[in-house]
């Protein structure tokens, strides 16, 4: 069995990554733009998609808090978000263009994204073909493309997605140093502003540069790797941020982050639920084989993507939610060692050239890969918009609904309130801060901690009646859930009254609309559950 590379022998070039004394100047020129119209052909493909399916809940609800600061709310006063500015700051070009030429924000979201991460994939390229990394530039800039495009469909322009389109490069450098090549000045400055991005949206990524770093360190045998120029970018970044979210943020510091503490970090799933999900263990599986298919070989370009991999698998320990989309850095940043690098491995393996004796280890390997990784992806690949069946009675009663939400989740009011083109008058997603308050409770603290608690969860019931209030919305979305209606409402005519004024209309899969008494009726046909 041979595989052979669809452009350039990758055997020749193997050759020369293992005898050629001077590992970043390859005998062979590779050809730098193979794959370039496959890339594009799938970018359009993503995009298609996006354009079809929409954008998610998380990312939908953070376009609504860029809108509400374009319209002069005040951050973390008049809308509170638990994530820091950048992850706002991050939409707010695609809402500024879409407010200019007169569109919906949704697609120009797709289209940065997508552009963005065609950068930072052309880029990474640009890096490591500077080293022995590269056997096949169309197989690099594939896999790269899978990792930043086709895994993160479910998920796309999410926080996360976004950290690591910013880290790619950086870890494309580290493969570089790592073999003690000396980067472009340009790679080093685009490196520290990606690593700057990861930990502006989320401090923990700084687990996922770190370990990597170390492998570099380890690799070069020296303490000083550590204190590269790309760090020093990262950090002097990181610091130049925190200075902006103190100046231009100041609630986000003095309210949020002790709410964010109190109130949403001390609930967590147990650390083995967090580890025991299907992304992970496909994953683990494709790294067996990825071990049976080099044997004791060792190579910079698979340590630091497994590193970095490790280092995602911590990030969502730290967090401890286990959402999806929290386990899509460290499946993501162990593609280029599984799928790139694999194929690369397999090639050799299965080279004329080579023993046969280790041709049926390295055969298990191949398939682990391929089986692993195979499932690890379509485990991210689940769509869902499960509020779509209150689309159609929500569009009988307003064309241009205000919507509110009472519900522990955030999917109830999104992306759904911007799918039926709403606006959303609440300050908050969803009743985060009671679940967290509740989940306080469940621990039993001392009577003082209690009443502190109960008294939070009271404060929130005030903002969303408050909400009401101002906001005037046309329609209630109320979850029957087993947390927030109990801890709010002793009874059902306590919520009527909560919500007087309105009437509860229509019932899809345990959300109840309540609409306004003045509004007309829910067209028979739309009626359902």
């Amino acid at each position: 069995m041979e595989i052979r590379s669809r452009v350039g022998n990758v055997t020749q070039q193997t050759e020369t990554e293992m005898g050629a004394p001077d590992a970043a100047a390859p005998s062979a020129a590779p050809d730098r733009s193979a794959g370039v119209r496959a890339l594009l052909v799938l970018a359009l493909f993503v995009l298609a998609f996006q354009w079809v399916e929409g954008i998610n809940g998380d990312t939908s609800w953070l376009l609504t808090v860029a809108d509400r600061w374009f319209d002069g709310a005040k951050p973390y006063v008049d809308i509170l978000e638990s994530n820091p500015p950048a992850a706002v700051l991050m939409l707010m070009p695609s809402v500024a263009l879409a407010r200019l030429i007169g569109c919906p924000p949704e697609p120009l979201v797709a289209v940065m994204t997508v552009g963005l991460a065609l950068a930072a994939i052309e880029l990474a390229l640009r890096v490591l073909l500077r080293s022995t990394a590269v056997a096949n530039p169309s197989q690099t800039r594939l896999v790269l493309g899978f990792a930043l495009l086709v895994l993160p469909m479910s998920i796309f322009a999410e926080r996360e997605h976004f950290a690591i389109i910013g880290l790619v490069p950086l870890w494309a450098l580290m493969v570089q140093r790592a073999e003690a090549a000396v980067p472009q000045r340009w790679a080093v400055v685009v490196a520290g502003v990606g690593g700057c991005l990861a930990l502006s949206l989320k401090p923990q990524f700084a687990l996922m540069i770190l370990l990597p770093a170390l492998v570099v360190a380890r690799s070069r045998r020296s303490f000083a790797a550590l204190f590269l120029p790309e760090y020093w970018i990262v950090a002097a970044g990181a610091v130049a941020y925190a200075a902006i979210v103190v100046t231009l943020f100041p609630a986000y510091g003095a309210s949020m982050v002790p709410l964010v503490f109190d109130l949403y970090q001390p609930v967590r799933e147990p650390v083995i639920a967090v580890l025991a999900v299907p992304q992970l263990g496909w994953t683990a599986l494709a790294v067996v084989g990825l071990w049976a298919l080099g044997g004791r070989e060792r190579r910079p370009a698979i340590a630091i993507s497994l590193a970095a991999a490790f280092g995602g698998v911590a990030f969502a320990v730290v967090q401890a939610k286990g959402f999806a989309y929290h386990y899509y850095p460290a499946v993501a940043a162990a593609v280029p060692a599984l799928a790139d690098q694999g194929l690369t491995l397999a090639n050799r393996r299965f080279s004329v050239t080579t023993d046969r004796s280790g041709r049926p280890l390295a055969a298990f390997g191949f398939i682990a890969v391929a089986v692993g990784l195979a499932f690890a992806t379509l485990s991210f690949l689940g769509f869902s918009k499960p509020m779509t069946g209150l689309m159609a009675p929500i569009r009988n009663i307003s064309l241009h609904p205000r919507i509110l939400s009472i519900s522990p989740h955030i999917w109830v009011g999104h992306p759904l309130t911007r799918d039926v083109d709403g606006s959303w008058v609440g300050s908050v997603p969803n009743q985060w801060m009671t679940i967290g308050a509740l989940y306080k409770l469940g621990l039993h603290p001392d009577e003082p901690e209690a009443r502190r608690l109960s008294a939070l969860i009271d404060a929130d019931r005030a903002r969303a009646a408050n909400d009401i209030a101002r906001g005037k919305p046309d329609i209630v979305l109320v979850e029957r859930d087993d947390l927030v209606l109990p801890a709010w409402f002793n009874s059902f005519d306590e919520l009527a009254a909560f919500l007087s004024g309105y009437r509860r209309r229509f019932d899809y899969l345990g959300v109840e609309l309540w609409a306004r008494d003045d509004l007309g009726e829910v067209l028979p046909a739309a009626s359902g559950h």
